[in-house]
C-alpha cells in the first residue's frame, strides 16, 4: 500500500533500460561489423525510449530540484524520511543514467556523423538543471543523514551494532541514495558550466564526514554480518571514493586522508567486489609515497611492481578470470564503470568459496576478502629460488624472478613504513595490532638472502620503528597472544589446515597442554592451542635456521630473536632458541646505550621478587636453558653481552626469590648453576643482594642492580682483592660451602633490610 515504493521501483527498472541502451551504444564502438550494418529497428527503439523516458526524467529533476521544500509530498499520500529517501535515490539513479545515455559521446559511434551532428545534440536535461538538482541534494537534510549513515563503518575493523545503530530499512536505503549522488555528480563533472564550487562543496562535506568518523573510530573485533548488509556499506563507499579520485585535481582533497579510506575499503571486499579492488589497484596517486628513508622529502616513491602484482593476483588463475568477469558485470552500471555487454550466464559467481582437497585447491581460491592485514600478508608472502649459484646464472627467469619479487617486498615495506610513520592519522595501521606486525616483519628475515639484502634497510626501519613504539606497551601478553594468533592463522593458510577447534570440557583442567606451556600452571582462558603452538614452534625453528645461515648479520634480525625471548612466549620457545642459537648468542648484541638495553631487559623479564610485586615465577625449564647459555662455551659471553646480561636478570630474581621461601627452589638453582664460572655466580649473587636489599623489589629495581653491577668493570670478581677472590672459588670440593655461605650472604642482606 506504499505507491512511493512502486514510484521507485519503476524508475529503477527505467534506469535499466538507460543502462542497456548505454550498453549497446559502446558495444557499437567496439564493434566494427555492428557499426557497419546498424539495425535501424534497434536504433528507432533507443530513440523512441529516450522520448518516452523524457517525460519520467523531467519529472525527478523537478522533483529533485525541490527535495528541501517539506511539501514534497502529495497530500494524499505523505511520505516518511525513509520513504523520501528511497524515492529520491531511484529519482537520481534515473536521472544519472539517462543523463549518460543520452549524452553525444555515449549514442553516437563512430558511423559517419560529423562533429556538428554532434554538437547540435539538444539533451533533454540541461547542464543548468543538473547543478540544480546537484545544489538542492546538497542543502537538504537527507543528504546530511544518508552521509552520516553510509560512511559509518568506512574505518572500522568490523561490523558494529550500537545503540544509534539505524534500522536495516534505513541503512540500504541511505547507501543506495549516496552511492547514485556519486555517480550523479561523477557524470556532470565535466560540464562546462564554471560550477566547481558545488563540487567543491561536495568534497568537503566527504573530507569533513570521513575525519569525523576516523576520530571517533569505533574500535571493536569482527562481527559475523550478513554479506548483503556489508555489500550495500561497500557500494557506497566505494562510490564515494571513486568520486574522489576522479576529482583528484581539486586541491582540497587530503591525500592521506583518500589512502587511509582506499586501504580500509580493501580489506573489507569480500567475493563480488574484484572489479572494485581492480580499479582501486590501478590507481597510481594511492600508491605514491614520499621516500621516507631519503632526506629529501620531495622524493617520491612508487609502487607499479606493487600494484601489477596485485592486479595479477586478481585474474592469475582461470576461477578468478572468471570472478573478475562476473564482477565486472556486477558492477559495470553502478559505480560509473564502463558498461559492457554481457550474457546471463556471465553473471554466476563460480568463485564463491572454493572447498577442494586436492592439489590447485589455493591457486583456485578467490583472492577477496583480503582482511585488515592485506597489506602485510604480501610481507609474509613466498618466494622461491634455486639454491645453487649457477642454476641462478643458467636461468635467468629465476633471477628477474628474485628481482621482481625484492621489488614487490621493497615497495610494500615503504608503503608500510609510510603508513606507520602516519600511525597516529592512520586508522589502517592502527587497526592491525602490533603482536600481527611483528609477526609478519619478522617473516621478512626468512627470505634468501639475494632478497633480503635488497629489502633488509627498509625492513630494519620498520621493525625498529614497531618494536621501539612497542616498549612502551604493557600489555605485553596480549601482544604476545596476537603474535602466535597471526603466526597459527599463517601457517593454517600456507599448509591448507581447518581451523583449529577446543579441547572438550572433558579434557581440559587448570593442567591443560595450552595452559600449562602457556602460563606455567597459571590458568588462563587465553592460552594458545595445541595448533597454535606447534605453529608457533615451526616458525621459531625455521627463525632460528635461517639465523644461523645469515650468520646473525643483520642487527634487526637479532632484534627479532630478542622479541622471541620475551617472558610472555611460551617457555618451550624460549628454551629452543637458547638451545639452537647457543654458538652464537653474543650475535644477540647489538649497538646500543644503556637506556635502550634497560628497555631491552624490560621487555624481556616477567617482574622483580614474586612476594611484592605479584609476578610469576619464571618456568625450570626457561631458567635451565639460560645457565646453561652461560656454561659449555667454546667462546665465553661478554659481561657487556645481551645474553648475558638477561641470563643474569632471571637467573637473579628467582634466586632471591627462592632465598625467601623456597629451601627446594634454593637445591634447584644449586645444580642449576653448577658448572658455572665463579665470576658468572658472584655476579648472580650480587645482583640478587641488591634486589633484596630494595625497597620495592620491582623489575625496575632489578634491571638496574644487573646493569650496575655487569656494566661496572670494578664490580667484576676477579677485580677484588684475593680473600673476595677466595671465598666465590667454586670447585667440587667447596661447593657446599661456598653456597651455604653465599645464601647465608642473602638472607642476612634481607633481615637487614626488614629491620
Amino acid at each position: 500500500d506504499d505507491p512511493h515504493k512502486l514510484s521507485a521501483e519503476y524508475l529503477t527498472l527505467f534506469a535499466r533500460i538507460c543502462d542497456c541502451a548505454r550498453a549497446y551504444s559502446a558495444q557499437r564502438k567496439e564493434n566494427v561489423e555492428i557499426r557497419a550494418t546498424p539495425d535501424p529497428e534497434v536504433l528507432d527503439n533507443l530513440a523512441m525510449s529516450g522520448i518516452w523516458l523524457s517525460s519520467s526524467v523531467k519529472t525527478c529533476v523537478n522533483s529533485l530540484a525541490s527535495i528541501r521544500d517539506s511539501s514534497l509530498s502529495a497530500p494524499n499520500y505523505p511520505m516518511t524520511r525513509f520513504q523520501k529517501m528511497r524515492l529520491s535515490a531511484a529519482q537520481l539513479r534515473l536521472l544519472s543514467a539517462f543523463t549518460a545515455a543520452s549524452s553525444p559521446t555515449s549514442f553516437f559511434a563512430d558511423d559517419g556523423l560529423n562533429d556538428k551532428t554532434k554538437s547540435n545534440f539538444i539533451p533533454v536535461v540541461s547542464t543548468e538543471s543538473c547543478f540544480n538538482v546537484f545544489e538542492s541534494i546538497l542543502k537538504s537534510n537527507l543528504w546530511k543523514n544518508a552521509i552520516n549513515i553510509a560512511l559509518r563503518h568506512s574505518f572500522n575493523a568490523g561490523w558494529i551494532v550500537s545503540d544509534d545503530t539505524p534500522s536495516l530499512e534505513e541503512e540500504p536505503i541511505a547507501c543506495a541514495f549516496v552511492a547514485e549522488l556519486m555517480n550523479f555528480a561523477g557524470a556532470i563533472k565535466g560540464k562546462e558550466i564554471g560550477q566547481d564550487n558545488t563540487h567543491k562543496t561536495l568534497i568537503v562535506t566527504i573530507n569533513n564526514t570521513l575525519v569525523r568518523f576516523r576520530q571517533n573510530l569505533h574500535w571493536s573485533k569482527e562481527d559475523s554480518v550478513n554479506a548483503s548488509r556489508q555489500s550495500w556499506f561497500i557500494e557506497a563507499e566505494f562510490a564515494v571514493l571513486k568520486y574522489l579520485i576522479d576529482m583528484r585535481h581539486v586541491q582540497l582533497l587530503d591525500s592521506a586522508l583518500l589512502m587511509d579510506f582506499a586501504f580500509s575499503l580493501i580489506g573489507r571486499l569480500s567475493v563480488g567486489h574484484e572489479m572494485m579492488a581492480f580499479f582501486i589497484f590501478s590507481q597510481d596517486d594511492l600508491f605514491s609515497i614520499p621516500d621516507v628513508l631519503n632526506d629529501t622529502e620531495s622524493m617520491t616513491s612508487h609502487t607499479k611492481s606493487l600494484q601489477m602484482a596485485l592486479l595479477s593476483e586478481l585474474c592469475n588463475a582461470s576461477s578468478r578470470r572468471a570472478q573478475l568477469e562476473h564482477s565486472a558485470c556486477l558492477h559495470y552500471s553502478s559505480n560509473g564503470l564502463q558498461p559492457r555487454p554481457f550474457q546471463l550466464r556471465s553473471l554466476r559467481s563460480s568463485a564463491d568459496v572454493i572447498i577442494a582437497s586436492g592439489a590447485g585447491a589455493l591457486d583456485e581460491r578467490s583472492l577477496l576478502p583480503m582482511g585488515k592485514t592485506w597489506l602485510w600478508n604480501l610481507v609474509s608472502s613466498t618466494v622461491e629460488v634455486p639454491k645453487d649459484s649457477l642454476k641462478m646464472a643458467a636461468f635467468p627467469e629465476a633471477s628477474n624472478a628474485v628481482t621482481n619479487a625484492s621489488d614487490i617486498l621493497s615497495q610494500t615495506l615503504k608503503l608500510l613504513l609510510h603508513l606507520e610513520a602516519a600511525s597516529l592519522e592512520s586508522c589502517h595501521s592502527s587497526r592491525v595490532d602490533k603482536g600481527t606486525k611483528l609477526y609478519h616483519i619478522t617473516n621478512v628475515f626468512l627470505y634468501p638472502e639475494e632478497v633480503l639484502s635488497a629489502i633488509e634497510r627498509t625492513a630494519s626501519a620498520l621493525f625498529r620503528m614497531l618494536y621501539d613504539s612497542e616498549s612502551s606497551n604493557t600489555n605485553a601478553s596480549t601482544l604476545v597472544r596476537d603474535f602466535i594468533t597471526a603466526c597459527y592463522n599463517h601457517s593454517r593458510i600456507s599448509k591448507d589446515k581447518k581451523p583449529a577447534t577446543p579441547q572438550s570440557s572433558d579434557e581440559l583442567s587448570d593442567d591443560t597442554y595450552a595452559t600449562s606451556v602457556f602460563t606455567q600452571g597459571q590458568h588462563s582462558s587465553h592460552g594458545p592451542w595445541r595448533d597454535e603452538l606447534r605453529a608457533l614452534e615451526d616458525f621459531v625453528s625455521d627463525i632460528c635456521e635461517s639465523y644461523l645461515e645469515h650468520g646473525g648479520q643483520y642487527e634487526s634480525f637479532s632484534m627479532c630473536l630478542r622479541l622471541l625471548l620475551r617472558h610472555d612466549f611460551p617457555p618451550k620457545v624460549i628454551s629452543d632458541i637458547l638451545t639452537k642459537l647457543h654458538p652464537i648468542l653474543n650475535l644477540l648484541t647489538i649497538k646500543e646505550d644503556r637506556e635502550s638495553m634497560h628497555s631491552s631487559l624490560m621487555q624481556s623479564v616477567s617482574g622483580g621478587l614474586p612476594s611484592l610485586d605479584a609476578s610469576r615465577r619464571d618456568p625450570s625449564s626457561v631458567l635451565d636453558a639460560f645457565a646453561a647459555a652461560l656454561k659449555k662455551r667454546d667462546r665465553e659471553l661478554s659481561r657487556e653481552d645481551y645474553i648475558y646480561l638477561l641470563a643474569i636478570t632471571v637467573l637473579s630474581r628467582n634466586l632471591a626469590s627462592s632465598s625467601q621461601r623456597c629451601e627446594c627452589g634454593l637445591e634447584a638453582m644449586k645444580k642449576r648453576l653448577a658448572g658455572i664460572s665463579s665470576a658468572v655466580i658472584y655476579d648472580v649473587f650480587q645482583v640478587s643482594k641488591l634486589l633484596l636489599e630494595s625497597a620495592a623489589g620491582t623489575k625496575e629495581n632489578l634491571i638496574r642492580a644487573t646493569l650496575d653491577t655487569c656494566l661496572n668493570s670494578s664490580s667484576y670478581l676477579f677485580l677484588q682483592d684475593v680473600d673476595e677472590q677466595n671465598k666465590w672459588a667454586w670447585n667440587k670440593s667447596l661447593e657446599d660451602t661456598v653456597w651455604i655461605d653465599a645464601v647465608t650472604f642473602l638472607r642476612k642482606n634481607e633481615c637487614r633490610k626488614s629491620k
